[in-house]
């Protein structure tokens, strides 16, 4: 009689270790994480974190550390979690704060950002396993590197003190009550609040400098999307948050509409609203994607300096060019405006906004294609938009 053969359908192959450092397969390693995470649950708030962690597991991340005594690794580790402020990774053996280190940190469109920190502490966590604590040198705009849905609680900082917050917002909000709950929540902060109560009335008062708009989506005369449409149009690109009853607004926006910077869902606290204004107003305001607003560099005594508002208002009627030549695919013209831009605003104090205009003349002269270069001249419209004359100005 022959010898049995063994059940194929019984044997289990051994997982592959995940490509990292602490060479463990893939299943173990996640089980970890939510150990630490469900640990962490336990333990008390830290007020004194400023930026909101997220889940990053999605690949393994390459560090180059320099450790103390000359010695230089770059390797693969498991990475925890991301924030503004640093990141968290897993690795096999201890690694002494002060190491500095570059992590690659693979972003969106397939391009790979080099990110500089320090190590600030290595904890022991079980067996061969420690976590790797690593502070950026410069704050992190993580929607570079994740996907986030703006109306999922996509809110990067975590905490804010009310009186960082100044500069002017305007708030489009039929409701009287609301109205008043606004301006309760923002009263000690050191923001000039105006309010309008239809859309008409919001693009009135929009025209003067306001630093952040917030809207209700459900206006008297159009809704929150039509005013966001209108004032693109207009060439006026300052960050808009629309406040909906509804948690995700990606159905009622209409094809081709413009989209909100954030959407806050109804109901509301109070810390949701500071942390979704601070986005804009205290992020890094190199970034195209923070919406945070940029003011000449001009020293109040400059003979230039009260020309900056004709700057800006030159500004705004180019974007509006831009954006109409981007719609027609003409690219003579966007590569004009583009040049034009990058030549005049280090004049007037904006060396970010002459960058990004650098940035989308080069690709498009380049290319010679809008459709290639669009990225680069969103950034550049985006950055524009966000531009004002010096902040003591008033």
């Amino acid at each position: 009689m022959p010898p049995s053969t063994p059940n194929k359908s019984k044997i289990k192959t051994p997982e592959k270790p995940f490509d990292c450092t602490l060479r463990m397969p893939r299943q173990e390693i996640d089980a970890l994480r939510n150990q630490l995470e469900q640990s962490n649950k336990s333990q008390p708030p830290n007020a004194q974190r400023h930026f909101r962690r997220w889940p990053f597991e999605r690949v393994p991340i390459r560090v180059k550390m320099s450790h103390p005594g000359g010695i230089i690794t770059e390797l693969q580790y498991a990475c925890r979690n991301i924030s503004g402020g640093g990141m968290s990774i897993l690795h096999s053996a201890y690694v002494h704060p002060g190491t500095r280190c570059v992590a690659q940190l693979p972003c969106r469109f397939q391009v790979v950002k080099e990110v500089q920190g320090v190590v600030i502490r290595c904890l022991h966590r079980t067996g061969k396993v420690h976590e790797v604590a690593v502070k950026f040198d410069e704050p992190l705009d993580v929607r570079e590197v994740l996907e986030i849905d703006p109306a999922d609680n996509s809110l990067i900082l975590e905490s804010v003190k009310p009186e960082n917050l100044q500069g002017t917002v305007l708030i489009v909000e039929d409701s009287e009550l609301d109205r008043v709950l606004f301006r309760k929540y923002l009263a000690d902060t050191n923001l000039d609040v105006i309010t309008a109560n239809t859309g008409a009335e919001g693009l009135k008062r929009a025209e003067k400098d306001v630093d952040i708009i917030i809207c209700d989506y459900d206006l008297p005369d159009f809704s929150g999307i039509e005013m966001l449409g209108k004032l693109r149009e207009q060439g006026n690109h300052t960050p808009m948050i629309l406040v909906s009853a509804e948690g995700s607004i990606e159905s009622r926006l209409p094809q081709g509409s413009a989209t909100p910077d954030s959407v806050i869902p109804k109901p509301f606290k109070r810390q949701r609203l500071l942390s979704a204004i601070a986005e804009f107003l205290l992020a890094d305001a190199k970034s195209p994607t923070s919406g945070a607003l940029i003011y000449t560099n001009l020293d109040a005594a400059d003979p230039t300096t009260p020309l900056v508002p004709n700057f800006i208002d030159e500004v705004r009627k180019y974007c509006q060019e831009i954006s109409g030549a981007m719609m027609r695919g003409d690219t003579a013209t966007c590569r004009r405006v583009a040049f034009q831009i990058r030549g005049s605003a280090p004049m007037f104090g904006f060396d970010q906004i002459a960058e990004a205009a650098n940035t989308a003349y080069t690709s498009i002269s380049a290319s010679g294609d809008i459709a290639e270069c669009m990225k680069t001249f969103q950034d550049l419209l985006s950055i524009c938009g966000r531009i004002r004359a010096r902040r003591d100005a008033a």
